[in-house]
């Protein structure tokens, strides 16, 4: 009977351990998804001369089980008069919008951001927002290089915009006990990380994302926002040059740092870092990176009238030459005459190159025919050059790019030869 009595007391001992280990696990394991108004750092800072006073909550882990609570996190900050009952404007703990600013670029994984100075060396857009009465909630997101400590990559497609729909989760499931209106969330984000803001726009409580949000465990709210802020949104990186020439036209000067391509995510990250810079103002040569691919023909010229002519052509994907953008046509009506466009360059690009053919891919439009002519009569001088032009499958009177691939690929394969 005493064996028995032992046995029984050993058995119920071992199954309360047993479930003691299993709670303390799953305790350890997960975050508190709910927001503590008194774990912050007071903090202020200055912008064309106003101090700002504001509450810094930092390294909030937005979900109960991340991946990598590294990036999983997010920095709030508050501006410290709407914890006084003031307002900054018209906004105030009510009512204030919530600004949402991811640092991704490239796919890469991205840390939340700070107030502070931009890489430029000026207040970052955190810092202007806070000046204009916004509550600031700046969330990391994995990205396409992060791995595990086994290896295995745990930032692939969806985590970006999952992390991100979690982190919109965490501010809806906590509005009440926070300042600021989650119901006027403005996403903001810059190349791949606009593309996210847009994606995360377009797709507010998609079914689409349940299972993956679950999985980290995200907060049981909604995931739409109220507006967003997408600067030059890259959804394909290797047409990511040409959407930045085409959105920012006109902005020639730069200054770029210079990766190695052993930057890791931690590096590419850490704000803290001085990364070389390369500054300059953008040449011809400069924009159009594919005229510098060693594998393109050089022999070959296809002229057209603006960057509309270079995405359209390589769509065709068939295309292997190089291309003279003009920036304009021949306009007499406005005034824009041969000596405006950039003609003197080709004419040193055909001796330069030993260039054997050039082509017209321009708009075949009065103004399109007019510049033809202008140029065919400067290249005469290049007695074994041939020049031709796409055929007849751009009618005549229609712009350029409003054409679709299959068109300009026609188009291309039946160039006519022009007589001069």
């Amino acid at each position: 009977m005493k064996k028995l009595k032992f046995f029984m007391l050993f058995c119920l001992f071992g199954s309360m351990l047993f479930a003691a280990q299993k709670t303390t696990k799953t305790v350890k394991n997960e975050y508190d998804l709910k927001f503590n108004p008194d774990k912050y750092v007071s903090k202020e800072t200055e912008i064309n001369g106003q101090k700002i006073k504001y509450r810094a909550y930092e390294n909030i882990v937005y979900v109960k089980n991340p991946v990598d609570k590294d990036y999983q996190n997010m920095n709030i900050y508050i501006p410290e008069e709407y914890f006084n009952n003031s307002s900054i404007g018209s906004y105030n703990s009510n009512n204030a919008p919530i600004f949402f600013p991811n640092t991704v670029g490239g796919y890469m994984p991205g840390k939340a951001d700070t107030v502070g100075l931009g890489r430029d060396g000026k207040a970052n857009s955190l810092t202007y927002a806070l000046s204009k009465g916004y509550v600031v909630a700046a969330p990391g997101a994995r990205g396409r290089t992060l791995t595990d400590n086994k290896g295995n990559y745990t930032g692939k497609a969806p985590a970006a915009i999952v992390d991100l729909k979690a982190a919109v989760r965490y501010l809806y499931l906590n509005d009440e006990v926070m300042p600021g209106d989650a119901n006027k969330i403005v996403s903001n984000g810059t190349s791949a990380g606009g593309a996210l803001s847009a994606l995360l726009g377009a797709t507010g409580n998609s079914q689409d994302y349940l299972p993956y949000l679950q999985e980290i465990g995200a907060a049981d709210t909604r995931d739409d926002i109220f507006a967003v802020s997408a600067y030059c949104p890259i959804t394909n990186l290797e047409n990511a040059d040409t959407a930045y020439e085409w959105m920012y036209n006109g902005v020639n000067s730069y200054s770029r740092m210079v990766f190695s391509e052993n930057t890791t995510a931690e590096e590419y990250n850490d704000r803290s870092l001085t990364h070389s810079t390369v500054q300059g103002n953008l040449t011809e040569d400069e924009i159009c990176n594919i005229c510098s691919n060693p594998k393109r023909d050089k022999s070959v010229i296809t002229i057209v009238e603006d960057m509309h002519g270079v995405i359209s052509l390589e769509k065709t994907k068939v295309y292997k030459g190089t291309y003279h953008i003009l920036n304009g046509l021949v306009t007499p009506r406005e005034g824009i005459t041969l000596d405006d466009l950039n003609v003197n360059t080709l004419l040193d690009r055909i001796e330069k190159d030993n260039v054997k053919e050039v082509i017209f891919a321009i708009s075949q439009t009065i103004d399109g025919e007019l510049t033809e002519l202008y140029i065919i009569d400067l290249l005469k001088k290049f007695k074994d050059l041939k020049i031709s032009k796409i055929a007849n499958g751009i009618p005549i009177g229609r712009s350029i790019d409003s054409y679709d691939e299959l068109t300009f690929l026609k188009a291309l394969e039946d160039r006519r030869e022009i007589e001069y």
